[in-house]
């Protein structure tokens, strides 16, 4: 009986492949079935965790900390001047992983002291942006004043930034009122769309450096 039962649920599911494909194929005919069907494929891609491969050099990484944890803990024939050279490493590492700035000895201590002193709402990706502008001047971190190319550039940035972002805008605008004149050219229009959306965005990005280095002087 059980038997019969999975027989009668197979044959149900390879019965209702042929409905399916053609409410896709129906779906896919309009140009909103094709972004509904991108978003579907990408929240797919993430949760089948297809990045993993970028994630390779980590693992890559953490396999040679390892390493390292294990020659630092054989004190009768680890080196001592290399003890302090692979400690040293270890710690920009997991600096590294803390805070996505890598740093060696001095300067990371202080860049610690820096992130103490500063304000709360001074975090470490704030610091990360405006090391740039940042130095080590003996003991202590100094912010460099910005120069008048970077000055002029933070206000053509912001123009650049704000006019593709209307382009953008209007683009998008265009891509819904001509939805219905063929795919081509829905997709045409998104593309454009996105892609003068991503130079606006890389614009306002230029600015990071100088904003965050004027937050932390503040």
């Amino acid at each position: 009986m059980a038997e019969v039962n999975i027989i009668k649920s197979v044959t149900s599911s390879l019965e209702s492949v042929p409905a399916l494909l053609t409410a896709l194929e129906k779906t896919l005919q309009t140009p909103f079935g094709w972004i509904v069907l991108a978003g579907i494929l990408v929240w797919f891609a993430f949760n089948k965790d297809v990045l993993y491969l970028f994630r390779l050099k980590e693992e890559i990484q953490k396999r040679k900390i390892d390493s390292f944890e294990n020659y630092l803990k054989d004190f009768d024939n680890a080196d001592p001047e290399t003890k302090q050279v692979i400690a040293d490493f270890r710690n920009s590492y997991y600096f590294r992983v803390a805070t996505e700035i890598y740093a060696e000895g001095k300067l990371r201590r202080r860049l610690i002291k820096l992130h103490d002193i500063t304000s709360a709402d001074v975090n470490w990706k704030t610091i990360k942006r405006a090391l740039p502008f940042l130095s080590l001047n003996g003991d202590e971190i100094k912010i460099r004043p910005p120069k008048k190319s970077e000055k002029i550039g933070k206000y053509y940035n912001a123009f650049v930034g704000w006019l593709f972002l209307a382009l953008s805008a209007s683009m998008f605008i265009v891509m819904i009122t001509v939805a219905n004149n063929g795919l081509l050219t829905f997709l045409s229009f998104m593309c454009i769309s996105l892609l003068l959306l991503a130079f606006a965005l890389f614009a306002f990005s230029q600015n990071f450096p100088l904003n965050a280095a004027s937050k932390i002087k503040k």
